[in-house]
């Protein structure tokens, strides 16, 4: 799974250098509204062996476009890979939790690497940024172990949502 989104998200850097920054307004609500609401909608249970060979290239499709989208933004990316993961697996919250991370690690050293060779980076942030995401990071799975799997989805469906509309009222207000 990680190296799917990771692939994908060599593309969406490459679509970025590309395109306009009026474009990247647009597109970012949209996609962040869709992984909001597709975190809250009821899910058919079906075990492992069940998966149909339909659902498995969804799920490769899926990935590879969250993957474009964490290149292309990363912001919410988490909330994207969450919402596709729980489509895609049958395993516990705490676990395809853990699975995200992983994937959006992979495809975040791979934009990384592109963006440190073709755009300008103010390396006065880094330090800071890197802090906080390595907080994250060790913070996250602790608070995940202690706090429902359900209230999680729910909490981060709504955060998403609402930050959704914000940035569609700002980019098409």
């Amino acid at each position: 799974m990680s190296a799917i989104t990771a692939v994908g998200s060599i593309f969406g850097s490459i679509i970025l250098l590309f395109t306009s920054a009026e474009t990247f307004k647009k597109v970012v609500p949209i996609i962040i509204l869709f992984s909001g609401i597709l975190m809250v909608l009821p899910k058919k249970h079906t075990s492992a062996t069940e998966v149909k060979r339909g659902v498995q290239v969804m799920a490769v499709a899926s990935l590879m476009a969250v993957g474009v989208y964490e290149g292309y933004f990363g912001a919410g990316t988490g909330v994207l890979l969450n919402a596709v993961l729980s489509r895609i697996t049958t395993a516990p919250y705490v676990e395809y939790n853990a699975t995200r991370n992983m994937a959006a690690l992979c495809a975040d050293i791979l934009s990384v690497i592109i963006f440190v060779f073709t755009l300008p980076i103010d390396w006065m942030v880094v330090p800071i940024i890197a802090v906080c995401l390595f907080a994250g990071g060790y913070l996250g799975p602790i608070v995940v172990r202690f706090i429902p799997s359900k209230v999680m989805q729910y909490t981060i469906s709504c955060f998403a949502i609402i930050v959704a509309l914000y940035l569609g009222y700002q980019a098409f207000m």
